[in-house]
């Protein structure tokens, strides 16, 4: 009974933590972690860049058209499954990710990265942990961001 407490009591002490949300905007992203630690102009595909701590977690923030477009929280201790878990279902659009079958990132990864990759039925929201001798990293990534990479990667051609 104290270990069924003890994972229902660090579950909801998970999700008052690893909350950031695609679609907020750096204002809210402000008000649930306080001020950045990088406040920045984006490079390309950005407007600005936050990087924001809490806790054990490292945000890093992307922002489109002042809305968060893409999400990376990174921990030097490790994410469980539970907290990758959490952190996806907090960014998806009510459908839920499914983890992606691919054969070991058809070696696109150095040798010694761990990858898992994760998508959400119906819609072009994608996600992908990487965890390599330095920690681990869960990665999020909007519709809006997806296309806007896909645009510029296969431009159409001029008519």
């Amino acid at each position: 009974m104290r270990t069924l407490w003890a994972i229902l009591l660090g579950g909801l002490a998970l999700i008052g933590t690893a909350e950031a949300r695609l679609g907020e905007s750096k204002e809210q992203v402000i008000e649930r972690y306080g001020q950045p630690i990088t406040d920045e102009a984006g490079g390309p595909p950005f407007d600005r860049v936050l990087i924001c701590k809490k806790d054990k977690y490292k945000f890093r923030i992307g922002f489109i058209n002042d809305k968060a477009e893409t999400i990376t929280i990174i921990s030097t201790e490790g994410l469980t499954e539970a907290e990758i878990e959490i952190f996806l279902k907090e960014n998806s659009s009510g459908k839920g990710f499914k983890a992606l079958e691919i054969m070991e990132a058809l070696g696109f990864y150095p040798e010694g990265v761990k990858v898992k990759f994760y998508e959400e039925p119906d819609t072009k929201r994608d996600a992908i942990v990487l965890q390599d001798e330095y920690g681990v990293s869960l990665t999020v990534n909007s519709e809006a961001y997806l296309a806007l990479m896909e645009s510029r990667l296969f431009p159409k051609p001029p008519r």
